[in-house]
């Protein structure tokens, strides 16, 4: 769907919501925040201003600091699932085109979407090594649309030396989108942009905790919900506004003593994705058994960083490192099962369900080592194959 078509479709779900009395500010809040963010671009290319493609895990405090807007070409693929329910006229166009059926979906889309031109012309793109291989294929969509890219490479380990390096990187980044604009980056602005994030950022995690609660005062969707709302606008008031309205829906909903499932049964863990194009999946779980997802690695924040908005830049490096899905992802896989197997416990996980993404190179290779450290917790697990798109 072309952007347009996108912002229609959500305009109209919100209308939907508003005429429910049961629908939670939360809700509207988000879809108003995505709809604004879709706005932005669609404004920025009516007047000419800055525009760029980024991958879901650059820096967006620097591109908002420097009122670039920019579209987030692979969560842009789930929305398109979500407005219009199928993918499947990209995924055709990808392979009519060549594009193996055997790499990931999400990337077959973007292409899809490329080929079909349903995707507006960028100025650059941003890549980036984290935490899928196949991101920095992006610099291939970069020059068939003749324009400039840069490919942020994130190192393996989170030491020092791995710190240090990340920082020159985002530096490098900072040069060259001003060079791309021909604007200087305002470091008052930038700060502005992390402490806001920061703000965000905050909530997230103390949202994340309340789900050890019995019960467990959310939707299994939401934790899921949560994370695409982050990476699109971490560094923005309506980042801030989300995630506390949020945290106080979820404190009252804990205040009742009540599950918003009604009454919750066995506690599920999901080591990787939901089943995005079945998420109503999980309201039939809930409905029927009263399973809730109460642990997932997509909304996970278990590391004890945070940012600094006096230290910008380097806050935004150690947010690539500890930065949900990426610090997963990327390696080294001894710390992801280590972390897990840490807070399985402290969320009285039941059992878990691996969404095994067919075409993930990252998270099928990971899939044996998880699953093991599952059973040996004695966690009954079960794999399921499926395409994410």
């Amino acid at each position: 769907m072309r952007i347009e078509e996108i912002v229609e479709g959500l305009e109209g779900r919100r209308e939907e919501l508003r005429k429910d009395p049961g629908t939670k500010a939360s809700d509207l809040l988000y879809l108003e925040g995505v709809q604004g963010y879709y706005e932005r671009i669609l404004r920025a290319k009516r007047e000419g201003k800055p525009f760029c493609w980024a991958v879901m895990f650059a820096p967006v405090e620097i591109l908002y600091a420097m009122e670039i807007a920019f579209l987030d070409i692979e969560l842009h693929t789930f929305y398109n699932l979500l407005v219009e329910g199928t993918c499947d006229p990209y995924l055709q166009a990808a392979a009519g085109h060549g594009f193996p059926v055997e790499i990931c979906s999400l990337h077959r889309v973007i292409e899809g979407m490329s080929l079909k031109r349903d995707l507006p012309a960028p100025d650059f793109i941003i890549a980036s090594s984290q935490c899928c291989d196949l991101t920095i294929t992006f610099g291939d969509l970069s020059r068939e649309y003749a324009r400039s890219s840069f490919i942020l490479d994130r190192p393996y380990r989170y030491d020092e030396d791995g710190l240090n390096f990340y920082v020159r990187e985002i530096e490098e980044l900072v040069g060259f989108l001003e060079a791309e604009t021909g604007h200087r980056l305002d470091l008052k602005r930038l700060e502005e942009a992390v402490r806001l994030s920061d703000r965000a950022e905050r909530r997230y995690r103390q949202i994340y905790h309340l789900k050890k609660h019995l019960p467990y005062p959310l939707r299994s969707s939401e934790g899921f919900k949560h994370l695409f709302y982050f990476y699109l606008l971490a560094g923005t008031p309506e980042g801030v506004s989300y995630f506390e309205q949020v945290h106080r829906e979820s404190q009252e909903q804990i205040a009742t003593g009540q599950s918003p499932i009604g009454k919750e049964r066995f506690r599920l863990f999901f080591p990787l994705d939901p089943p995005s194009p079945y998420m109503d999946l999980l309201d039939w779980m809930e409905k029927e058994y009263g399973a809730i997802v109460v642990m997932d690695s997509l909304s996970s924040w278990w590391l004890q960083d945070a940012l600094d908005p006096a230290d910008p830049l380097r806050s935004l490096a150690r947010k690539g490192f500890y930065n949900v899905f990426p610090r997963q992802l990327a390696g080294p896989i001894g710390d992801w099962i280590d972390e897990m197997v840490k807070y399985l416990s402290e969320f009285r996980v039941d059992g878990a369900i691996y969404i095994n993404h067919i075409g993930c190179k990252q998270g099928a290779a990971a899939t044996r080592a998880v699953v093991d450290a599952l059973k040996r917790l004695k966690i009954p697990t079960v794999v399921i194959d499926l395409d994410m798109l």
